[in-house]
């Protein structure tokens, strides 16, 4: 499970990395611009969030409902404060 997702969430990361305007900015390039193309690198990223992360946002929650925080809980944590803080 996880190793597909990985691979899925990897190539999704790709367009969104190439559309960056931090990334465009460090390497002195223009991506190709199309109707919708400064909406790629937010909706890509949160289907990646959503659909990647979901394994450890679920687990997160499990963990804080049972009290016991771990590992996932943790991660959970990170790419939700990620996410949100841009």
């Amino acid at each position: 499970m996880f190793r597909d997702r990985f691979w899925i969430s990897l190539t999704l990361i790709l367009p969104v990395v190439v559309y960056s305007g931090m990334v465009q900015e460090w390497f002195g390039y223009t991506a190709p611009s199309f109707p919708g193309s400064g909406w790629l690198p937010p909706l890509l990223g949160t289907v990646i969030f959503i659909y990647g992360g979901s394994p450890f946002l679920k687990g997160a929650v499990q963990e804080a409902s049972d009290r016991q925080p771990g590992m996932m809980l943790l991660i959970g944590m990170a790419i939700t404060v990620a996410f949100f803080a841009h």
